[in-house]
């Protein structure tokens, strides 16, 4: 296939002398296909050439070189010198025009004087087009703003002046010319605006970015007066020199890119240079004349992606190359990866530091490589994943089988009867559920019974309707009757989630255990989840059980070393066998789905467009969401569309056809029909749907929940490879555990773990009555932790940290790994639908918030938290959550804000406002909420289980931060601060150099130094958010400084439910009305005073369509937020003044602790087996403690009896022995036992073993 290329206004059409409408043949370029030769027919000669295909489309007629006698070479030659001395004269009319076009100085002096009557930026703008979609700061905009560089264009528009020679406006009638949009000026570098590009408004109907002229009108075009287009040279105003100059394409991505690095780095002395389409070439003289400034040898080109498959864009990168070079300057070239589009363009990274830098060389060679999609290469517009962190995260999923088998569906084959551990992995869908009740049933003969733990109860029913179907029976601990009385009869098998191991605490001797789904049964049991405080009492009997068992069964198709090392260590006493099925599924087709807007950007979280394709009438869905909120949207808007099917979540799964889905999804499917199915996690695993052919098409939707092997597991309950699987995925989580270190090396984590453990504790001592007891008492419970759960937690917290930064690409690893077949595509968004769907959400949090002040909540919190443990429906959910809210906030229900808008806009919408608040109080009650801090480490201390996730996050490590910052003196006063002033500087200088503070803010990167100091108010502001505070823009006055009187912003110190004028659009400023504007993150600031001239404007503001899904401001029920702050404020004055009153707050370290760390083998008997626990032994033993005279006496004595038996008698002294036993045990503890160092010095952790 020939490739055209379009004809110019310097390279004519031959035939027509037209422009861009005729095309060549690049392989023979006397192909020609002309426009103003349309109705030529065919035979036709024309100037040369003669018609060979009439036109087939209504556009062009094709042409050749007409080779006969009656046009012969003499004629041609003719013909081409003609040409060529017309396109001369041409060119020479052409540059003589622009000589009278303004000069440089003049243009500048002119164009501002236009800005300054424009109406300023619209809030439309400012809010959506710069700040929510390309991310711009509030700073950076006003800055921006004044230095004139961008404004709200407004074509026809009248000017006063004479502006007959500029470009942009009317000559005849002095209105502004163009297109709405944006303005963006272009630069000299000097502090000329030398013209403008509009980023326009309507792309459906106007290109991209169009230059401002009056050409059409008889004025004046964009070009400079040497015929050049304007480029965008930014350099800051106050730089001082230039080291550094940075190639960008476009106008406006290059401001962009100048900004963050002036605002956010600190870097003034790098100028950035823009070009449209990177043409430099086409502005020689002003590229040439911007390079001159610097320094330094240092230039710096940044393709945008996709750039390496376009050759238009490669030869304008070479030409730029070239004049720099020539200027005697070095060019290297930053490379992210971004070979498709799919890639972010350098204005859309949040982080300089990821950006390789290589030669031009390298660069070039990297536009050999395959095109994205070619047959060639089909997957190299995946994502790629390399370098140290990925061969680190890959090495950790790594499984070495001791047997390898290749079987369709999976058997364990012939294993040993006892004493072992039996891993099985094998890929989903293999019948790894088949062989593990196939398992159970064989050992039934055997008198010998089975216990399956999984994570989520309800996953199991399945099993237990399997099981049934073929005569075995395995009691659900939650949903069988007779489970818990059954349990005693060791031939009985049982299943249920970690959370209900205490129902059955002892009864695993002899008994095989199955871990169902191990890598999630794992991850649950170390991450917490709703194990809750009985989290470190759970695992010591996970760990009893493993040791007490006859066989472990670890079953899963992501399972690998790690799970099974660590249960190794546990199960010392067993031997290890590995099985691997390497027999993989048939292969499903998957696509994930960027969503892009009509200009081809990709617009990240835009679900739309996979809503709008299974909301077409002959899409019949099944669905996974990662969040229960998000599969309640996806209901409404399937059901309003008239659809019916069903939705299974945490708030349905009690539901009676929820049951029946459960315990057979094949047979409810044929049964009820449905039009689509839905699920949460409440089904990512333990369900296995076999219908081919019933549903047209599987989706995925994930918010950042889950991680790789969870979403694996989600992603093929429905079995069928026969359909599409659409994907929406972002390329990164936001949604982390707080407390998780950020890091990909294990030991730095463990250190970073261990680090804010060992303070937390510190704190903790500094209001005990016994510092020293207080610390031995908290290293007695930190040395009962059981390591081998400690390092799994740790391994698995960098796995998750590098499947947060990387989530979708390691999603997309694991399916390519696993033989699916996948690619990414892009589909056209829907503002129409993504409006639905915002208010689709709306809806379900305003339910939520009625259905829960509706609720009646239970008489106690003890019963409450009772309720939620037994699988509470949804109802009873409601009546759970009122409880909870109302026993946090005692009395707010007597309040006058309380209503279902005090819940939805304080509990539901805002999920830290209350925690704002509570900070607030704490800080400014300082003795409470460290007595509550050490209560807390003394009930964690006197436990009998300990695990540092329990600790890792306690809430006074902030308050404790705040204090030492001094953070409350910002709230208490009405002064008014700037960047420079020197509680702000003392601010973030303590926070710099107290690396103990980060620890407890828990703090990985603090924002560096930066020449112009403006991340300080940014630091400011995110310690403010942690309280409910915010910085409040007031005036911009003179002030008096080293340099002279200079003009500085001020600002106010608010809580952040106080209005300003901002959250209300100016009254002349440009917006769309009734939408409730955007909320400003970060700095708070007054706009209404961005344009001065605003205010003059009588002009009234025009009117723009409301944009789908935007909000109407008068069906936005207005809420008191100040009342509610201080409703909630007088809730914990409450709360914890009578706190503070009872006998919780009476912490005392000087009693005996309840918990020890009991040696394996001592741990393992039982009190009612051992001779020894006898009334009459034990009183013995009391006696034998009671006479020991010192220390070493009481040593020998301890040596003798185990440890259990010394705790049980010490209980029968009187209090003075007891207390003189209890110290000497710390002494001998201290001295016997190694120290553990830790990161304070001031505490020192030892490990207590001991009674």
């Amino acid at each position: 296939m020939s490739i055209f290329a379009a004809f110019s206004k310097k390279n004519r059409c031959p035939l027509c002398d037209g422009g861009n409408d005729c095309r060549y043949s690049k392989e023979d370029p006397d192909f020609i296909q002309c426009h103003g030769n349309v109705g030529a027919s065919k035979g036709e000669k024309i100037n040369g050439y003669v018609c060979v295909k009439e036109q087939t489309n209504g556009h062009t007629a094709s042409f050749t070189l007409d080779n006969s006698e009656e046009w012969n070479e003499e004629n041609r030659r003719q013909q081409l010198n003609l040409r060529r001395l017309e396109n001369e004269k041409r060119e020479r009319e052409r540059q003589e025009s622009f000589k009278s076009l303004l000069p440089i100085t003049e243009r500048d002096e002119q164009y501002r004087s236009v800005i300054d009557q424009l109406p300023g930026l619209s809030h439309y703008h400012h809010h959506k087009a710069l700040h929510k979609k390309r991310g711009l700061m509030t700073d950076e905009i006003l800055f921006a703003y004044e230095q004139g560089w961008i404004r709200t264009w407004q074509p026809g528009m009248e000017v006063k002046g004479d502006f007959s020679n500029l470009a942009g406006v009317n000559p005849d009638t002095n209105t502004l010319t163009g297109v709405g949009g944006i303005s963006i000026a272009a630069t000299n570098g000097e502090g000329h605006i030398t013209g403008f590009q509009i980023a326009t408004d309507n792309r459906e109907k106007y290109p991209k970015y169009i230059w401002l002229s009056s050409k059409s009108k008889g004025g004046s075009p964009p070009n400079l007066t040497n015929s050049e287009l304007p480029l965008f040279i930014w350099r800051h105003p106050e730089a001082t020199e230039i080291t550094e100059t940075w190639l960008i394409e476009g106008g406006l991505k290059s401001l962009i890119v100048a900004l963050i690095l002036w605002f956010r780095l600190g870097r003034r002395d790098i100028q950035v240079i823009g070009a449209a389409g990177g043409n430099f070439q086409a502005s020689a003289s002003s590229f040439k004349a911007g390079l001159k400034v610097q320094t330094s040898k240092t230039v710096r080109l940044f393709p945008d992606g996709g750039a390496v498959y376009n050759q238009a864009i490669l030869n304008n990168y070479k030409k730029a190359i070239d004049i720099a070079t020539g200027e005697g300057l070095s060019v290297c070239v930053g490379w992210w990866g971004q070979f498709t589009k799919a890639k972010n363009d350098i204005d859309e990274l949040r982080d300089f530091n990821k950006i390789d830098f290589l030669t031009t060389v390298e660069f070039f060679e990297l536009t050999d490589s395959p095109i994205p999609n070619s047959e060639n290469n089909p997957d190299s517009n995946l994502p790629k994943l390399e370098g140290l962190a990925f061969d680190q995260w890959h090495r950790r999923r790594k499984y070495t089988p001791d047997i390898v088998i290749n079987q369709a569906e999976f058997s364990f084959g012939n294993i040993p009867k006892s004493g072992v551990v039996v891993a099985g992995k094998s890929g989903l869908g293999t019948a790894k559920t088949k062989a593990m009740i196939a398992e159970i049933k064989s050992i039934e003969n055997q008198d010998k019974g089975a216990i399956i733990l999984g994570y989520r109860n309800n996953l199991l029913i399945q099993t237990g309707e399997r099981a049934k179907a073929v005569g075995t029976v395995i009691y659900h601990i939650h949903q069988d009757d007779d489970a818990k009385l059954m349990v005693a009869d060791e031939a009985s098998h049982h299943m249920m989630c970690l959370d209900s191991i205490k129902h059955i605490d002892g009864y695993f001797k002899g008994r095989d255990i199955y871990l169902d789904e191990t890598c999630s049964v794992l991850l649950h049991a170390v991450t917490g989840g709703t194990l809750g405080d009985e989290q470190a009492k759970a695992l010591r009997m996970f760990t009893q059980a493993i040791h007490d068992c006859d066989r472990i069964f670890l079953l899963d198709g992501n399972l690998a070393d790690i799970h099974v090392d660590c249960i190794a260590k546990l199960a010392s006493n067993k031997r290890i066998i590995k099985i691997e099925n390497k027999q993989k599924i048939p292969a499903h087709n998957i696509t994930f789905i960027d969503g892009i807007d009509e200009d081809g950007e990709i617009k990240a979280g835009d679900r739309s467009p996979l809503i709008k394709f299974f909301l077409q009438p002959d899409v019949k869905p099944w669905i996974f969401c990662d969040s229960k909120e998000r599969t309640k949207v996806l209901y409404k808007l399937l059901t309003e569309s008239g659809k019916q099917g069903y939705v299974l979540n945490s708030e349905t799964t009690c539901e009676d056809w929820a049951k029946d889905f459960l315990a057979n999804q094949n047979r409810f499917i044929e049964t009820h029909k449905p039009d689509f199915i839905i699920l949460s996690p409440s089904g990512d695993s333990g369900l296995s749907c076999t219908l081919n052919g019933y549903f047209t098409h599987k989706f995925s939707f994930f918010a950042g929940v889950l991680r790789t092997n969870s979403q694996h597991q989600a992603m093929f309950r429905l079995r069928d490879n026969t359909i599409p699987h659409y994907v929406f995925c972002p390329n990164t989580s936001n949604i982390r555990i707080k407390s998780t270190p950020i890091t990909y090396i294990q030991n730095k984590l463990k250190q970073i773990a261990d680090e804010q453990i060992a303070l937390s504790a510190k704190i903790a001592c500094e209001s005990a009555d016994s510092a020293e007891m207080a610390q031995v008492a908290i290293a007695s419970a930190i040395a009962r932790q059981h390591d081998d759960w400690w390092n799994l937690s740790h391994t698995l917290s960098v796995i998750d940290n590098y499947e947060i930064d990387n989530y979708k690409a390691c999603l997309i690893h694991a399916l390519i790994e696993a033989g699916h077949n996948v690619n990414i595509e892009e589909w056209e968004i829907s503002g129409t639908i993504k409006g639905l769907e915002k208010n689709a959400k709306i809806e379900i949090r305003q339910q939520h918030a009625k259905e829960i002040f509706n609720a009646i909540e239970f008489p106690t919190i003890e019963e409450a938290n009772k309720k939620a443990k037994a699988g509470p429906d949804k109802d009873t959910q409601r009546r759970i959550e009122k409880t909870r809210l109302l026993d946090r906030l005692p009395g707010i229900q007597d309040s006058e804000v309380w209503s279902d808008c005090f819940i939805y806009n304080c509990y539901i919408e805002d999920h830290e406002f209350i925690r704002q608040q509570e900070r607030y109080w704490l800080l400014s009650n300082y003795e409470i909420s460290q007595k509550r801090h050490e209560s807390s480490w003394n009930h964690v201390a006197f436990a009998e289980d300990f695990f540092g996730r329990r600790v890792s996050n306690m809430g006074h490590d902030t308050i404790w931060a705040l204090r030492e910052l001094g953070l409350l003196s910002f709230t208490q006063s009405d002064k008014e601060y700037h960047k420079d002033s020197h509680e702000v500087v003392g601010i973030v200088e303590t926070l710099r150099t107290r690396a103990d503070i980060r620890l407890a803010l828990r703090i990985n990167h603090l924002e560096p130094e930066s020449e112009d100091s403006g991340e300080r108010f940014r630091i400011l502001n995110n310690l403010l958010s942690l309280i409910g505070f915010k910085t409040k823009y007031t005036r911009k006055p003179n002030i008096e400084t080293l340099k002279g009187k200079i003009r500085v912003r001020l600002y106010a110190i608010v809580p952040t439910v106080e209005r300003t004028e901002r959250d209300t659009p100016p009254p002349n400023y440009i917006d769309k009305p009734g939408c409730v504007p955007p909320e400003e993150s970060l700095s708070g600031q007054d706009y209404s005073q961005l344009d001065p001239l605003a205010a003059q404007q009588d002009t009234p503001p025009l009117t723009y369509i409301d944009e789908p899904g935007c909000v109407p401001t008068s069906e936005v029920k207005q809420f008191d937020l100040k009342a509610a702050r201080q409703a909630i404020l007088d809730a914990f004055e409450y709360k914890y003044t009578k706190w503070m009153e009872s006998n919780k707050s009476q912490v005392s370290w000087a009693i005996e602790p309840t918990a020890e760390s009991y040696k394996e083998e001592e741990s393992a008997k039982k009190p009612a087996d051992d001779v020894l626990m006898t009334e009459e032994k034990l009183q013995a033993v009391a006696d034998d403690l009671a006479a020991c005279e010192n220390s070493e006496m009481l040593w020998k004595l301890r040596q003798h009896y185990p440890v259990h038996v010394l705790k049980a008698a010490a209980r029968k002294l009187i209090a003075e022995i007891k207390n003189r036993i209890l110290s000497w045990v710390k002494q001998q503890n201290l001295v016997n036992q190694p120290i553990n160092p830790t990161i304070q010095d001031e505490f020192v952790l030892a490990p207590i073993e001991g009674f």
